[in-house]
């Protein structure tokens, strides 16, 4: 086996393991939460970028040299912006609406804070992925979501960026659905932290252009990315598979799993796509009027 290919096999443990080692010493030793995060956080995406350059699992493709950039980096700007910073205060405020009309809803303990902080972090990534698997269905399922949810399709080669290429008006809708089960528990602060952080890190590599390789049976119980591009596939039917990014799990349960290795993807994004080019366009673009339904066969009307 060649050193290359030794590598490929160890990028996703090693980049997602070390992300979480670097960001449990900075907590550890006392620093800003939040800022510490963010340091990890970007610290994960910049070294992702390197990878790009020296391991691409596809030849070619190059994010400095995509025009499509700017756009993406336009979206991410909104999301982290409007879209997460108002799901949460909106998740909390629609509990307290639920408590005055059932106090039990907001004042009995239901989260288990006893257990030890990787438990309970697993369990809210299930609850989260569980409540992600439904949304994302949703976007794909309901004709006038998917064209918010086209926006991140709308990609026809993957690189770090593409994650976060996302309409804020999505994100808010979804962070909010994901968000109102842990709040309605009461998770703890500290546990959602460390439940964003592996959402950025799984998140940056699954969207990446870094060659990856794994075992075929772990595309059955990890989000590696081979399962994420399937659900990029130009294809249609392929793009409405593979929703859970955390755990494959609910994929299979749904009778929504595509394995990679069954279904190879040539290409992706959106086949005669009418998402515009223009970044003020692509905000605009979901509210345009329905004939460009047709395009999107397979989803309900809106």
């Amino acid at each position: 086996m060649s050193v290359r290919r030794v590598i490929s096999y160890l990028i996703w443990p090693a980049v997602i393991v070390g992300s979480l080692l670097a960001a449990y010493w900075g907590f550890h030793a006392g620093l800003s939460t939040g800022l510490w995060a963010f340091a990890v956080s970007a610290a994960n995406l910049i070294l992702i970028v390197v990878l790009e350059r020296f391991v691409p699992r596809v030849q070619g493709v190059d994010l400095f040299r995509d025009v499509q950039v700017p756009k993406d980096i336009g979206h991410g700007i909104l999301v982290a912006s409007f879209g997460r910073p108002l799901a949460g205060p909106l998740s909390v405020a629609a509990i307290a609406a639920l408590g005055a009309l059932d106090p039990f809803t907001v004042n009995a303990p239901h989260w288990p804070t006893h257990w030890p902080m990787p438990v309970q972090v697993v369990l809210c990534l299930l609850i989260w992925s569980f409540a992600s698997y439904w949304t994302h269905r949703a976007f794909h399922r309901i004709g006038r979501l998917w064209w918010f949810h086209a926006v991140h399709h709308d990609a026809s080669e993957m690189h770090v960026l593409k994650g976060n290429r996302i309409h804020f008006a999505e994100d808010l809708i979804r962070q909010f659905w994901m968000l109102l089960p842990l709040h309605m528990l009461g998770v703890p602060t500290m546990v959602l932290v460390w439940m964003s952080l592996w959402n950025n890190f799984e998140g940056a590599l699954a969207h990446s252009n870094v060659d990856q390789r794994f075992p075929s049976f772990a595309h059955w119980v990890l989000p590696t990315p081979q399962n994420h591009v399937v659900h990029h596939a130009i294809d249609r039917e392929l793009q409405d598979s593979n929703f859970g990014g955390v755990t494959p799990m609910w994929d299979i349960l749904f009778g929504t799993y595509r394995h990679p290795v069954a279904n190879p993807v040539t290409a992706v994004g959106i086949e005669a796509s009418p998402v515009p080019n223009g970044f003020l366009a692509q905000l605009i673009f979901p509210l345009t009027p329905t004939r460009h339904v047709a395009v999107f066969e397979g989803v309900s009307g809106p």
